[in-house]
């Protein structure tokens, strides 16, 4: 060992690499990998490994990647040379299906450099198509000198890859510059403690700063990676301070593919090195400390599983309701969400349901379904309330719990809801039921609370991301409007506005209403679609919908026409609509018209990208209807 390490120190102080030496090892196909693999401390198994660029000179033996990854980041190969580390790092994922490790993820390295360039979001996501490999077995490792460039473009750059399904791990984190208050923006997965504070506590038994990162780690809901182990001894202890993973030589040193598969088999072929943990406890058993950080890391891996895998919202919801039930051994599980920010009506509402048994929990789901809860009313409104997760050991002891009696029929005896909050409000919870299901302690309601904060956090990039794609394709298609009305001859003005509002919102039914001749009167100057005939020669009065749009010069949104009262009822019948939006075209304060659009079916609401384009198209309008 000591000579190995010295001669590696001679090379790299005797042999500096040029481009040209570097490219043609490129093109040789001498820039391989070594795979360490990377061990969960609750259950003793291998859960990932990482891809480590290795460079095998054909006269001076190995290079160490300090001395030529400088160098190749320097000369404009550093992307080269990581297109090559991933595309074999994704090779290695069939291979580690044949062995039976299907759940086993590759991690690679991402300079700091290369995140400012355009084009590696597309590149990742090219190798990840070639592969056929699923996103959420990939983890890119981010330098933590990558978090002194500009904020606002590594946020963008780390969303978009995020987008693709990928796991985030910052790498050496504590031996940089990091700001706590930008981690906590950043959508990151994992910490990887620096092997200097692992070295640290094998000279001078210093854990303080390791336990405090985990802890960090365990609050933003991350995954905590400890490097560099070279013992078991070092690897209990990590656990004991509330690290979830560690990578070194305490488990294997970096082995060339082909031995890791050797080695691997070995391991899947054994018992694991630190007893495994029970997965569940009885009813009304606290789980020990141990079991509860088991749990929490579990919990976290089945998320970023069902968030990368699943595509539209309601999947997700649906997928990561039914696998957070299984993990805590839930019976009967629910998803409510409250409205938007702009909804006075916050209350929380049924959107999805889970059931082990949907047989015997028929009549819950229909209840759950059927009823909506206020802050601080029922299991969820508490949760909601409290912005902390509740536990109830006996639902049977709590009195005046809503659908007491459907529980007790479904056998039902404990229960658990999870907010699903961000830093400043919540937006849904999560509850389960069960017939035995585990009590958390307090280290496993941490774990459950940062699990809410991170499904909040992800709704809100995946919101984000939805807002970003349809302001997008909303304007493009109100480019479009503005320059076919420029060309617009004055009198076929208000049809071609109907016609082309009707296609920007994609409704089946709008009208244009101009003020009549008597006061508070509205007369249709203009539809598209099938508004009733009799509107064309018959007023709207000052008691309709359309005239309050008209008069308060103030947007209104009906999402159920039939729901409401008078005179939204009579706007459903002539609109022949269930769904209307009135925008009001307002000029120096006064409304000069309405304009109307209209679905034959409820919606929920109208995205944002939307309104915004009907407003800017009414704003336009204006000074042509003149």
């Amino acid at each position: 060992m000591s000579f190995a390490q010295r001669s590696e120190r001679i090379v790299e102080r005797t042999f500096t690499p040029s481009r040209t030496e570097l490219a043609a090892a490129l093109r040789a196909g001498e820039i391989r990998i070594d795979l360490q693999p990377q061990l969960n401390l609750g259950s003793g198994r291998v859960v990932g490994v990482e891809a480590l660029a290795r460079w095998t000179h054909p006269e001076l033996g190995p290079v160490p990647p300090l001395t030529f990854i400088p160098v190749a980041e320097q000369h404009g190969l550093g992307e080269a040379v990581a297109a090559t580390v991933l595309e074999q790092a994704l090779a290695c994922v069939a291979q580690l299906d044949a062995l039976g490790a299907q759940t086993l993820g590759v991690a690679v390295n991402v300079s700091a450099r290369s995140l400012g360039d355009d084009g590696r979001v597309r590149r990742v996501r090219e190798a990840l198509a070639r592969s056929g490999v699923a996103p959420s077995r990939l983890t890119l490792e981010v330098t933590e000198d990558a978090l002194r460039g500009d904020p606002a473009g590594l946020q963008e750059v780390l969303s978009r890859l995020k987008s693709l399904g990928v796991r985030l791990s910052l790498d050496d984190f504590g031996s940089g510059y990091s700001s706590l208050g930008r981690l906590q923006t950043l959508p990151l997965d994992e910490l990887k403690i620096d092997r200097v504070f692992v070295e640290q506590m094998r000279r001078c038994r210093d854990t303080g700063v390791i336990a405090a990162i985990a802890a960090l780690g365990r609050h933003l809901g991350m995954t905590v990676l400890a490097e560099g182990p070279e013992s078991s001894a070092e690897l209990e202890l990590l656990a004991g301070l509330g690290c979830h993973l560690a990578q070194g030589y305490a488990i294997s040193a970096p082995l060339p593919p082909g031995q890791f598969y050797d080695w691997l088999g070995q391991q899947l072929a054994r018992p694991p090195t630190v007893r495994a943990r029970p997965a569940a406890c009885a009813a009304q058993q606290p789980a020990r400390p141990d079991e509860s950080a088991e749990l929490g890391l579990r919990l976290h891996h089945a998320l970023d599983q069902t968030m990368t895998d699943a595509g539209a919202i309601g999947v997700v919801c649906h997928a990561t309701t039914a696998r957070l039930a299984r993990e805590l051994g839930a019976d009967f599980a629910a998803w409510w969400r409250t409205g938007s920010e702009r909804e006075l009506d916050s209350s929380l509402r049924c959107v999805t349901a889970w059931s082990a048994q949907p047989g015997v929990t028929a009549e819950l789901t229909r209840a759950s379904r059927a009823m909506t809860f206020a802050a601080g009313v029922g299991l969820p409104g508490r949760a909601l309330e409290q912005r902390e997760p509740v536990w109830v050991a006996d639902v049977e002891a709590e009195p005046g719990l809503p659908r007491a009696g459907v529980l007790r029929a479904a056998g039902m005896r404990s229960a658990l809801a999870i907010p699903i909050r961000t830093r400043d409000r919540a937006v849904g919870v999560l509850e389960f039921f069960g017939a035995q299901l585990r009590e958390p302690d307090r280290r496993g309601m941490t774990a459950l609370s940062s699990i809410g904060v991170r499904l909040a956090h992800f709704l809100a990039r995946r919101d984000a991301i939805a807002a970003s794609d349809g302001y997008r394709t909303t304007f493009d298609a109100l480019h479009a409007v503005f320059a076919a009305l420029a060309v617009t001859a004055p009198d076929q003005l208000p049809a071609q506005l109907c016609q082309h509002a009707a296609r920007l919102a994609r409704a089946d039914v709008v009208g244009l209403w101009l003020p009549g001749e008597a006061p508070g009167e509205l007369r249709l100057a203009a539809s598209h679609g099938g508004l009733d005939p009799r509107l064309r020669t018959n007023a709207l009065d000052e008691h309709s919908a359309v005239a309050t749009a008209h008069a308060s010069q103030e947007r209104l949104f009906f999402g159920d026409l039939a729901a409401h009262p008078l005179p939204s009822r009579r706007l459903a019948q002539v609109f022949r609509a269930r769904s209307a939006l009135l925008q009001p075209v307002v000029g120096d304060g006064v409304a000069s018209a309405v304009i109307s659009i209209a679905w034959s079916t409820p919606r929920e609401r109208v995205e944002e990208p939307l309104l915004t384009a009907i407003g800017l198209l009414a704003d336009y309008a204006r000074p042509l209807l003149r």
